[in-house]
């Protein structure tokens, strides 16, 4: 079992915070999203529920 998030690149903090959680990056959808006039990478993130457990 897993959790998976999907964050966009320009979110650096929030990437940080995910990871030290524990989240780990499974995988980037290249210029996903186009913002402001930026194309930006999404990026999959996920959590495997063992490796959860080993952390805590």
């Amino acid at each position: 079992m897993w959790i998976a998030i999907n964050v966009f690149s320009y979110n650096e903090r929030a990437i940080k915070a995910y990871q030290k959680l524990g989240f780990m990056i499974e995988g980037t959808l290249r210029e996903d999203l186009y913002f402001n006039g930026n194309y930006h990478d999404n990026i999959l993130m996920g959590l495997l529920k063992r490796d959860y457990i080993e952390s805590i």
